[in-house]
């Protein structure tokens, strides 16, 4: 895992291996853990089930990549060789899942998930998400969900809690909105940011707005010259170079991407559930999917323009992952569209691509200090 770099990391170091703890014990007691990879699958859904719900970003390192490669063709992109390669090693938080949301978003998360339905004791649930932005896509992913719920009655004996769904979903709201606000301050250092959302990945909720005011508290204050928006593919919790490259600079960011503001109520996105049924959880996660795979995808377009002149941006980058074809092929719209200087990077875990990368990085920001 990941090395701290501040107290504030430290503390989010110790409560991650607290809820890897809790985790051990929720199956030691006959619990089942549901991992998921995208944002689109809704989380209280799984808890209102019984499932302990976990979206694993980790161990994204040139060694799971490589060993992850070994199982699928070349041309996929990185974190989805990482995934495979976790799966593959039982290393860290992959070895504590028991079921997958094989949720396919495209192309390689669908040979992802078949490829994983192939390995050894490994329970993958296969579940579409619709690209098209429309009321009967809505209700088609919504219907899969529910028949989601109904295969885990058959196969699990577990059955679907509104309550259950309703409170884990109360208190994820309630944490996330201490992330937006943490993000509007500012005062916020890129990388222990990072930390937060992570932790906030894997955690139970319950409590878990108490612990992370606690663990703000504790924060440096940061004062960034320049505040830059960030958004593309996910940033697994050891994909750091670009947060470290832009804090030695002395910037903030704005992190919009998937594993980032997206998770947590920001400019009117989300809508505060109320009765925990399956169909309100598949509609809301449905229409807050702000992604560039989206048909169309304007509404992607429009959240992130609008969410730089709301928290005066001065300058935006892209960071796609290699192969990721839905980011990318976006790259000169992004660059055309929007209001403040764009950085677009195409990148990998590879220490030598890192490095290449920075130096853009650096040049970029010294195109904005201008």
């Amino acid at each position: 895992m990941l090395q701290p770099e501040s107290i504030l990391q430290e503390e989010c170091l110790c409560r991650m291996e607290d809820e890897l703890h809790s985790v051990r014990e929720f199956r030691s007691n006959g619990g089942k853990t549901l991992g998921y990879l995208c944002r689109g699958f809704p989380p209280s859904l799984a808890a209102g089930l019984g499932f302990r719900p976990l979206r694993v970003l980790q161990e994204a390192t040139i060694e799971m990549e490589d060993r992850g490669g070994k199982l699928v063709r070349q041309d996929i992109c990185p974190l989805i060789k990482v995934f495979l390669g976790g799966i593959d090693s039982g290393k860290g938080l992959f070895g504590l899942i028991d079921v997958w949301m094989g949720l396919a978003t495209c192309d390689q998360t669908r040979r992802c998930f078949f490829a994983l339905a192939d390995m050894q004791d490994v329970t993958v649930h296969h579940i579409q998400l619709p690209a098209t932005r429309s009321e009967s896509a809505a209700r088609f992913y919504s219907d899969q969900l529910q028949q989601f719920c109904f295969d885990c009655r058959d196969l699990y004996g577990f059955e679907y809690s509104r309550k259950r769904a309703l409170d884990y979903s109360i208190d994820l709201w309630n944490a996330g909105d201490i992330l937006r606000k943490a993000v509007l301050s500012r005062h916020i250092s890129p990388l222990d940011l990072h930390w937060l959302f992570h932790l906030y990945l894997i955690a139970d909720p319950a409590g878990l707005t108490e612990i992370l005011l606690d663990l703000l508290d504790r924060a440096d204050l940061y004062s960034p010259d320049h505040m830059i928006a960030i958004a593309g593919g996910s940033l697994a919790l050891e994909d750091t170079w670009l947060l470290q490259a832009l804090q030695s600079r002395n910037a903030g960011i704005i992190p919009l991407h998937c594993a980032g503001l997206q998770l947590v109520p920001f400019g009117g996105l989300n809508e505060f559930p109320s009765a925990g049924t399956v169909e309100e959880l598949a509609d809301g996660a449905f229409r807050s999917i702000r992604c560039a795979r989206s048909r169309s995808n304007a509404e992607m377009f429009q959240y992130i323009q609008d969410s730089i002149a709301d928290t005066s941006c001065d300058g935006f980058i892209l960071k796609t992952l290699k192969f990721c074809d839905l980011w990318y092929t976006e790259r000169e719209r992004f660059r055309s569209c929007m209001s403040v200087p764009v950085l677009v990077l195409d990148t990998s875990y590879g220490e030598g691509e890192v490095e290449r990368q920075r130096s853009r990085v650096d040049a970029f920001l010294e195109t904005i200090a201008l």
